[in-house]
Parts: C-alpha cells; sequence; structure tokens
C-alpha cells in the first residue's frame, strides 16, 4: 500500500479545517498530514496536532504556487516518508477510504496527476491559459524550454517522490521561486507544476475524471452526487465544499467516515433548501461586466513587467 502525505492549504475557518483533518484521518487513517497556514492567524493550527510547514506564511487569493514550492522543499528538507504527496485547498474532501490502493495502480508508471492536465496551445479557450501565453516567449519558455506551457486544474495535484527529488534538482529552482514571488500572473501552480512534470520526464498523467464532476471550479457537490462519486473507483476527492461547517454534505461525509448509515435523500433535501438563489439582476451583471473586467485584467498584465 503507498504511502500518501497529504498537504494542507488553509488560511482561517479553524471549525473547517478541523473537519478537514477529521476527514483525512478517518478515511486514510496511515496518511501523513502537514499543514500550510496561508492566513495571518499563527494560532490557526493550536491544539490540532499536526505539523505545520515551517516555510508558511500569508498567500495572496490566485497566488498558491508559493505554497506548493514550499511544501515540496518542506517535505524534502525534513526527509518525509511518502510515495505521494497531495495538495489540498481547505474545501476539499476525501469521500471514501481507499486513496492509497488507487494510487499504487493509477500512479504505477506515472509521478505527477493533476485534474484536466494538457498543453495549452495559444488559441486556448481557458482564460488563465490565454494569460499564460502573454509572457511565455519572454520569461517562462526559456526557463522550461516545452513549445507550449503545460495546465491543469490545481485542487489535489498528486506529485510522486521522483517528482519532488528531480525538482529540488532543477538547475534553475531559484529562479523559479523568485519569478514566482514578485510575478502578477495569477494560478501560475495550474501551469508551472504541470509544465515542469513534463520537463522533469515524469510521465504525468491526467486524472480520470470528467470535466466539472468531483474536482470543479464552481458549484458544491450535492449529496446524491456524492453518494454517487463514492461508486466511482476513480474518486476519492471533492472541490469545492462550502465552508460551512454544519452544512449537510460535510454532515453526510462525516457520519460515512465513521461507517454509519446515512439518508441521502434526507441530506439531498436539506441540501437544496440552503441553496440560494442568484437573483436575475446579478446574473446579468455578471454576464456583462465579467468580460470586461477580463479585458482589463489582460491588458494590465500584458504591460506589468514580470
Amino acid at each position: 500500500m503507498a504511502k500518501v502525505c497529504f498537504a494542507v492549504l488553509a488560511h482561517n475557518q479553524r471549525a473547517c479545517l478541523e473537519d478537514l483533518l477529521e476527514n483525512i484521518r478517518q478515511f486514510a487513517p496511515r496518511a501523513d498530514v502537514i499543514l500550510y497556514n496561508g492566513g495571518r492567524d499563527d494560532s490557526l493550527a493550536s491544539g490540532l496536532e499536526v505539523d505545520v510547514v515551517p516555510y508558511s506564511h500569508p498567500l495572496r487569493y490566485e497566488g498558491l504556487a508559493e505554497f506548493h514550492l514550499d511544501v515540496i522543499r518542506s517535505v524534502h528538507e525534513e526527509r518525509r516518508q511518502f510515495d505521494f504527496l497531495i495538495t489540498l485547498d481547505s474545501d476539499m474532501l476525501l469521500t471514501k477510504p481507499g486513496i492509497e490502493d488507487y494510487l499504487d495502480q493509477a500512479m504505477a508508471h506515472a509521478n505527477y496527476m493533476a485534474v484536466e492536465f494538457n498543453e495549452i496551445p495559444p488559441n486556448t479557450d481557458w482564460k488563465p491559459g490565454r494569460r499564460f501565453h502573454l509572457k511565455w516567449r519572454t520569461i517562462w519558455q526559456p526557463m522550461f524550454g516545452t513549445r507550449y506551457p503545460f495546465g491543469c486544474f490545481n485542487p489535489g495535484q498528486v506529485f510522486g517522490r521522483t517528482y519532488i527529488e528531480r525538482l529540488m534538482q532543477f538547475p534553475r529552482l531559484d529562479e523559479l521561486r523568485a519569478r514566482v514571488e514578485r510575478s502578477h500572473f495569477p494560478f501560475l501552480e495550474e501551469m508551472i507544476f504541470p509544465t515542469l512534470a513534463v520537463v522533469l520526464d515524469c510521465a504525468p498523467r491526467r486524472m480520470p475524471l470528467p470535466d466539472q464532476s468531483a474536482i470543479r471550479f464552481l458549484g458544491y457537490h450535492a449529496p446524491e452526487e456524492i453518494a454517487r462519486y463514492r461508486r466511482d473507483p476513480d474518486v476519492f476527492m471533492i472541490h469545492p465544499v462550502t465552508m460551512n461547517v454544519a452544512s449537510p454534505e460535510r454532515e453526510m461525509l462525516r457520519q460515512l467516515s465513521r461507517g454509519e448509515h446515512v439518508d441521502v435523500a434526507e441530506f439531498q433535501e436539506a441540501f437544496v433548501q440552503r441553496q440560494p438563489r442568484q437573483a436575475a439582476r446579478k446574473q446579468l451583471r455578471a454576464s456583462v461586466l465579467g468580460p470586461v473586467l477580463a479585458g482589463l485584467k489582460d491588458a494590465y498584465l500584458r504591460l506589468v513587467p514580470e
């Protein structure tokens, strides 16, 4: 059975952090767990019996590449024993036991796996991917050497030990870190680490999930969806999960983690009743302003020095 290390990123919301840690301990009791405190509350992990990454510091939204670099540096220096490192956002949960055996098989010939892993051509419809190309030829391509960048959706990236060792020997690692620390580009973690997986010859693979399913950008997972995921042999994690610790989906997973019987229909009804209805005016505003604001941000990123 593979040995897994979960690196949990948290900023605040201690109750949800406790829920996630207990979720991991129930569904993956043999796993090692470390915490990266990306917020400003130094007492966030007090009394939780979890090791805190010593390089933790406050992070900005859309800027999580430092989290990954700091975690990888820390587990390497501390010589933590694991086969796979999984980085978790605070709004994630495991859905069932067995992730260690699954990774043994799914990554038998790979040292990196991520949701929606793919090469990103210049004409991509993916907004972050288009932005990566704005400075690709001048900054990132000379560092990585691939024709195009590679991308993924960040939550739940899986790194094999070989990836960790090769990254720590990457000759331009210091330059990479310096670039990340001063960059204004959002979501670099969704380009740097999948691209490095190719550069470092880690046989990367795409996590075998349908797009916008168990790990997606928007839309909380209904209890009926979670029940379906638990029957899927490729699904062990979900994102996003509401940061309301009393939500029906969190309570259902807590009961399941304790081996209790759950009434999915009852939890589904409670979930539906709690969903806010977005006003038509707000939807219209988002549809009109969204593209305008995105265009302004693209213009800013083209002009700002990196």
